[in-house]
């Protein structure tokens, strides 16, 4: 998605000089990119583009916010993010910290801004996307996974994961002037997709244990989303191509391991 990249590439460029700028290029480098996807992969007006451009921006800097807070000694307390020293220590955790505001105040800066037509339409994206992060989203997700309410832990992805996915489904949505069913229907397939992809993390992860259930989830995520996706237009093609990339990446973790060769 080049002309993602290259919006991403201003949006650094626009930022004053010094730690936290370069702190917030480190924590957007890299990553699969699957939630910008979720917004330009689909068939939009030319007049279109410069909104979905930074919505996609600011889902992604949302996302990579989540990740550097994830990472804190506080939270999951990791070393490595992307093949590379978390934030916290590689700088430090206040840095991080301060890093992760940063990309997250930025992240509405660039969805707000835009021409005096948009604003109306920006503004509700807005509003989309601070819901999703809050007490009713990723915030609510990952404080119930700290505390160890896992009986139920698709509630938790639900929370934590899908309200992102969610949100990039249902703004395109609203951005395209949908009627409300269809809205509807693409706020499912987010949430679904957002469950499918973080069971497909569990597995990558190795979580042999849950490895049963896990693939018995993914079955049924993949099944009710290509339900989803046959039930839009033409617009939303690549969706089709995103969840057959799903499938596929999902039948190559659940391959079984290769024979040993007889000695």
């Amino acid at each position: 998605m080049p002309a993602f990249e290259n919006r991403l590439i201003e949006i650094q460029g626009s930022e004053p000089p010094g730690l936290i700028a370069d702190g917030m290029t480190r924590a957007l480098a890299g990553g699969k990119r699957i939630r910008p996807r979720l917004v330009l992969s689909v068939n939009h007006p030319a007049e279109m583009s410069g909104v979905l451009l930074d919505f996609a921006a600011a889902l992604e800097m949302v996302h990579c916010c989540s990740l550097v807070l994830d990472d804190l000694p506080c939270m999951d307390d990791a070393e490595e993010r992307r093949g590379e020293q978390c934030l916290h220590l590689s700088h430090s955790e206040a840095e991080a910290t301060l890093i992760a505001f940063s990309l997250l105040a930025r992240s509405f800066d660039v969805l707000i801004t835009g021409k005096s037509e948009e604003q109306p339409l920006r503004a509700r994206l807005v509003q989309k996307l601070s819901r999703a992060i809050g007490g009713g989203g990723m915030a609510e997700g990952q404080a119930q996974e700290l505390r160890g309410h896992s009986a139920n832990t698709e509630d938790i992805s639900r929370l934590k994961t899908a309200s992102l996915f969610s949100v990039a489904t249902e703004g395109v949505g609203i951005a395209l002037q949908c009627s409300p069913t269809q809205q509807q229907t693409l706020k499912e397939l987010g949430e679904v997709l957002g469950l499918a992809f973080q069971a497909l993390d569990a597995l990558n992860h190795g979580d042999g244990e849950k490895r049963e259930s896990l693939e018995s989830a993914l079955k049924q995520h993949f099944e009710r989303c290509q339900t989803l996706i046959e039930s839009l237009d033409n617009s939303f093609e690549g969706y089709r191509d995103l969840l057959a990339e799903l499938k596929t990446h999902s039948e190559n973790l659940l391959k079984p391991p290769p024979a040993a060769e007889a000695s």
